[in-house]
């Protein structure tokens, strides 16, 4: 039986798709979350929606819009060999901001380009509510009424307030504050490599280069890094030929804090970023110096797919650790 009601601490597609579940469930669902913006898209970046995501769509999702792109097969290219592995491999390919915005017009009706007619609630679905610039600052325990109290400051007027529920899920990731409140130990490294990231519209791309990305997740292996790159919907929806996108991860390996980091991390105003170089922030020098250096190395559809991407970014990678623990509230 679901639970009478539920706060979600975290807006994000997690903190969506638990909260979509509960919702048809007939739960009241609360999701607090601290970013202000009233819709967090602009993300277009390549995401892979398991087995569990897509049976979850499928039963909950009332929009009408795909979600993702299904692709067969998985493909290994090695230096300049275009197919030195090729296995079936079903899997479906989404994109980031359009998943998201999909999850918010079936949670709680907000209206996007990607849904511009979000469906009504169905019969049995609790009542819900997306609360925007909410930062948690406190959890609280009731044992007489058997509910969790969630204290938050409003992240603009720093107005605080407070909400109680049945239950509270932490959904608000690696920076989890619920994780902090509760002291849960967790450990956060640098990976050791960075992922260069990009996508570039279909119709920019020779027919020969979608024929080589189509219906597949592609690994390409250049001599101490590598690719992964696949088809993906636009953040508005559009699935169709011609009209997607091939998104690229490109992971390479530096060493924290050599002037190799130092140079990529920093931005093309001088501004120096810990984590992420945000899209068109890029210093195209040394964009164009990294490319450089790869690019007799490749074969000839990741060469094009590489040098048309109009505006990279570049994010560190990291590993993050957590014990599991039963944990209580006092």
């Amino acid at each position: 039986m679901a639970p009478k009601s539920v706060v979600i601490v975290g807006g994000s597609v997690s903190g969506l798709l638990q909260g979509l579940q509960l919702k048809r469930q007939g739960s009241k669902v609360i999701v607090l979350e601290q970013d202000p913006s009233q819709d967090r898209h602009n993300h277009e970046s390549g995401v892979s929606i398991g087995p569990t995501v897509v049976s979850l769509l499928e039963k909950y999702d009332a929009t009408g819009r795909p979600a993702a792109i299904p692709s067969q097969f998985l493909s290994v290219a090695w230096r300049k060999w275009l197919r030195v592995m090729n296995m079936t491999w079903p899997h479906n390919m989404s994109n980031w901001g359009c998943l998201y915005l999909i999850l918010r017009a079936n949670f709680d009706g907000m209206k996007s380009e990607t849904v511009p007619n979000p469906p009504g609630p169905r019969d049995g679905d609790g009542e819900v509510e997306y609360r925007p610039g909410k930062r948690v600052t406190g959890l609280s325990y009731d044992k007489t009424k058997s509910v969790v109290h969630v204290q938050f400051v409003d992240v603009v007027s720093g107005e605080a307030g407070s909400v109680s529920s049945d239950v509270v899920i932490a959904a608000d990731g690696v920076h989890s504050t619920v994780r902090k409140l509760l002291q849960v130990p967790t450990r956060r490294d640098y990976a050791g490599y960075i992922g260069w990231r990009g996508t570039v519209p279909e119709r920019l791309l020779s027919k020969a280069t979608i024929a080589f990305f189509s219906n597949r997740l592609n690994f390409t292996v250049l001599k101490g890094t590598y690719f992964i790159s696949y088809f993906i919907p636009t953040e508005s929806g559009q699935v169709e030929p011609g009209k997607r996108l091939i998104n690229w991860v490109w992971y390479y390996a530096v060493e924290e804090g050599c002037a190799e980091m130092t140079s990529i991390f920093t931005d093309v105003n001088g501004k120096r970023h810990p984590h992420t170089v945000p899209r068109g922030l890029v210093n195209p020098d040394v964009w164009a110096q990294q490319v450089a250096r790869f690019l007799p190395q490749m074969i000839a559809p990741l060469a094009e797919v590489v040098t048309q991407t109009p505006k990279p970014f570049v994010t560190k990678i990291d590993r993050a650790y957590r014990p599991r623990l039963d944990l209580s509230i006092d």
